[in-house]
């Protein structure tokens, strides 16, 4: 995956109308920000069980530069304020082997340079793993390591994937 996720305030964006889009419109192109042309609600898709993902909550893109003083002022209009890094190595390693070859020539070990510049799936799955062995479920995860009762839950489910 190449994408980055960036959520938005809880609340659909009110600050000046974003354009409504069909799924997999870039809203990058509509704000005007042609750095940005990969910038996409993921709200509007039909999910397995018949729901639908709202809108206005959470974006995916590639790559948040190069951009001007005027293209942040545009981006301020979702309202975002989160950034989820979700690349995978074949495409985070390249922008830093500069960086990488830097070390490397310097006398470092390229394997801590790439351990500490890349990405590892098994760090994910770990984590899922460990929600698994101590929680058993990721609601009871929710509940007990987070505080997020059934309720809290209930209404996150209803906030991003509305009801059927």
């Amino acid at each position: 995956m190449k994408y980055k996720i960036t959520s938005a305030r809880p609340t659909p964006c009110t600050c000046g109308a974003l354009p409504q889009l069909p799924s997999g419109q870039s809203l990058g192109i509509a704000l005007g920000i042609p750095t940005m042309p990969n910038l996409h609600d993921v709200g509007g898709y039909k999910t397995r069980n018949g729901a639908i993902v709202a809108r206005g909550l959470a974006y995916r893109s590639d790559t948040f530069n190069p951009m001007t003083i005027e293209d942040i002022t545009k981006l301020e209009r979702p309202s975002l304020k989160n950034d989820y890094d979700l690349r995978t190595n074949d495409y985070t390693l390249p922008q830093f082997k500069h960086v990488i070859d830097d070390f490397v020539a310097a006398g470092g070990d390229r394997a801590i340079a790439v351990a500490v510049f890349g990405i590892k799936p098994e760090y994910l799955e770990a984590s899922f793993d460990e929600v698994q062995k101590h929680y058993g479920t990721i609601e009871c995860y929710f509940s007990e390591a987070l505080g997020i009762d059934a309720a809290g839950q209930k209404a996150l489910h209803d906030l991003y994937l509305g009801t059927k």
